[in-house]
């Protein structure tokens, strides 16, 4: 069986389910990626994978929304597609880009099998109760477009929950939907914080945090949907005068949030940070906090797998997946600024809390791995061949 993978960018965290899916018995597997990157994203990636692999000639918009929105264009796939000869295509990533609507024409006229992966979540934008108007708009006037594409699947791969939920709002058949969860190298990350916990204090001492310090650590771009103005006073409010709070990442909003955060001592900025040095930060850390709009938020996945209890906003796409409240993090309403300070308080001032919080992240976090994702992944492309 031959099949396609269309991808937006060449980005770290699903480099290995292409790994794992080109593994699979009878899948003969092409990726082909609509752009190396984008003006935001800053890593550099390797592609190791044993199956076809290429990045199309075309062209990229980026228009300043929500968060910068990277429209591809790729026409060649209308000739590509058919002249390949692919038994079934994978659309891997959002409904923006015109290359994507593209595919989804050719393989509805041809009659090719397609597989939509869809991370998008319910409600009138995707980024949750602090979304701008324009995400809403973007939401409403792109709807039946999607809502088409989505119908001409034969089979569909969810994030998670909320996206699974949102996928049934557009037309796709619950039992032909696929909990391919959105993940990170759990077990790498595992093993690169067992390896440098021995030298904790060390890295804390080198990022500015006292031995006896509580360190909240946030890893993000510093945007708008990010809602970390809300952090900010959230912290201003911890009771507790030995808290650190670490904001990791960099975008248009870092002036903005330097002039907020002014005054207070213990708010630390550190700028960007490599993927191969970020276990350092959750390793030095107490606690992970995520205000924000994300679909998902795959720094959620990275702060369990170094076995910290999360703070997460209602509005994290993965909260409802990976926090079970009260047991490995809080959960709080995106807008309550009462509810974030009272949840960094109860972290802050407990230590035999946050001990018995990071082990539930850590053991939790084990059962959304690669390993897990990629039979479903395979499940789904099989299913839209087969039916």
């Amino acid at each position: 069986m031959k099949v396609l993978v269309l991808h937006n960018i060449v980005s770290p965290h699903v480099l290995p389910y292409f790994d794992g899916l080109a593994k699979e018995a009878g899948i003969e597997l092409t990726v082909w990626f609509l752009d190396r990157s984008t003006s935001v994203r800053l890593w550099e990636t390797k592609i190791d994978g044993a199956y076809r692999w290429e990045i199309l000639p075309g062209c990229r918009l980026e228009l300043p929304l929500e968060e910068r929105v990277a429209l591809h264009f790729n026409p060649c796939v209308l000739w590509r597609i058919p002249r390949e000869k692919f038994d079934v295509v994978v659309l891997f990533a959002g409904y923006d880009s015109p290359t994507f609507w593209l595919a989804a024409l050719i393989c509805r006229i041809l009659g090719i099998p397609m597989v939509i992966r869809s991370g998008s979540v319910p409600g009138s934008s995707s980024f949750g109760g602090n979304a701008p108007g324009l995400a809403k708009l973007r939401r409403r006037a792109s709807r039946f477009l999607v809502r088409r594409i989505v119908r001409a699947a034969r089979s569909w791969i969810a994030y998670g929950s909320r996206s699974k939920r949102y996928l049934m709002e557009l037309g796709a058949h619950e039992h032909r939907i696929h909990m391919v969860w959105n993940t990170v190298r759990v077990e790498t990350l595992m093993r690169q914080a067992e390896e440098t916990r021995c030298c904790r204090q060390e890295i804390r001492a080198r990022l500015g945090v006292g031995a006896e310090e509580v360190f909240f650590l946030y890893v993000g771009r510093l945007q708008a949907f990010k809602n970390l103005g809300i952090l900010i006073d959230g912290f201003r409010q911890v009771h507790a005068q030995s808290a650190v709070l670490g904001i990791v990442g960099y975008g248009p909003e870092e002036a903005e949030l330097r002039r907020r955060a002014s005054g207070v001592a213990n708010i630390r900025f550190y700028g960007a940070v490599s993927l191969d040095r970020i276990s350092d930060y959750y390793v030095a850390s107490d606690g992970f906090v995520l205000p924000s709009g994300d679909i998902w938020g795959l720094v959620v996945n990275e702060a369990m797998a170094c076995g910290l209890p999360v703070i997460a906003a209602n509005t994290v796409g993965s909260s409802e997946d990976l926090i079970v409240h009260g047991e490995n993090g809080y959960v709080y309403p995106w807008d309550d600024l009462d509810a974030l300070a009272n949840a960094l308080d109860r972290l802050a001032g407990d230590a035999g809390l946050r001990a018995r919080m990071g082990a539930a992240s850590l053991s939790r976090i084990q059962r959304f791995t690669y390993k897990d994702a990629v039979p479903e992944f395979a499940a789904a492309v099989r299913e839209a061949y087969n039916c």
